[in-house]
């Protein structure tokens, strides 16, 4: 037996997934992640800045120790696209490896895409049918379609929950106007999606914050909001009640991690039009994601499969 870790360096949040490995599977000993917001103020500069890197160095470094902790002796780590957006993204790689003495690599949109779909169905046997995986992160949304546990196409488009928040809704709360600017320029970045197969599996930060708030219960340990189902309604009452509150008030919302106050209308929002472009009207709810798309792609499966 080995224990490894696998850690994704997100635009909004860092993840890591601590497992032991034994043979073709591997049981999962932490699941773990941190909201730092990476990618603040990237969108009006092109840069990360320097709070924002500081704020992912330190979760790196605080990744990286429970990761040996547990005895990890391999630790991979890949990057997404705040780290392929970034004009200074090799200083960030740099401080990261002197500090941690960890290499990132940052992926494609398309691998990143990829590897969302081989998490979302790690978790058993290879679906039967067609299926649809839908990524929002921090500043991209990834959408895959695969047949039989294959792999038909992918896409990734440059808009992601906190690149709208910062980009539309500067008000608290958001202005009415605002929203409506956003959900106008949402319909527009979607309207190049053909709609999607029957299936289709939401996977990222803020489609299990959807799903926490529906339950009204903290999504903790992440594993117990797997398979869960959201329905376009259910995301447009989420819409409307976010839009009705300030973040201070968000916070206290039931479900709600507090560090996602600031971005859960705009994610909402992309949400929704992602399944209007997609022509969908119920999304089931991933826990799995990118981090176990790593151990996938390797050919490895959860032991409690």
């Amino acid at each position: 037996m080995r224990v490894e870790a696998l850690i994704d360096v997100g635009s909004n949040s860092l993840k890591m997934l601590v497992v032991a490995v034994e043979g073709g599977s591997y049981r999962e000993l932490l699941d773990w992640a941190e909201v730092t917001r990476l990618s603040e103020g990237l969108g009006r500069t092109g840069r990360l800045d320097e709070a924002a890197m500081a704020r992912g160095l330190s979760a790196l470094a605080r990744c990286v120790r429970r990761a040996r902790d547990l005895g990890a002796a391999r630790i991979e780590a890949v990057g997404t696209m705040a780290l392929r957006r970034a004009e200074n993204r090799d200083e960030f790689l740099a401080r990261a490896q002197a500090a941690c003495e960890i290499a990132i690599a940052v992926i494609s949109g398309e691998k990143e895409a990829e590897l969302s779909f081989l998490g979302a169905i790690s978790g058993g046997r290879e679906p039967a049918g067609d299926l649809g995986v839908l990524d929002c992160g921090g500043q991209s949304t990834e959408f895959i379609r695969g047949r039989q546990g294959r792999i038909v196409s992918t896409r990734s488009l440059p808009v992601g929950a906190r690149q709208a928040q910062e980009a539309f809704l500067p008000s608290d709360p958001a202005l009415p106007q605002e929203l409506d600017r956003l959900r106008e320029h949402l319909a527009r970045c979607f309207a190049v999606l053909a709609p999607m197969p029957t299936g289709l599996v939401g996977v990222g930060g803020t489609v299990n914050t959807l799903a926490a708030v529906m339950r009204g219960q903290p999504a903790s340990p992440p594993a117990a909001l797997q398979g869960a189902s959201l329905d376009r309604a259910e995301i447009e009452r989420q819409i409307r009640l976010y839009a009705g509150l300030d973040q201070a008030s968000r916070r206290r919302l039931p479900g709600l991690p507090p560090e996602r106050a600031d971005i859960i209308l705009a994610g909402a929002a992309v949400i929704a039009a992602a399944m209007d472009a997609l022509g969908a009207t119920v999304m089931a709810v991933s826990a799995r994601g990118l981090r176990h798309g790593l151990l996938r792609a390797r050919g490895l499966t959860p032991r409690d499969a």
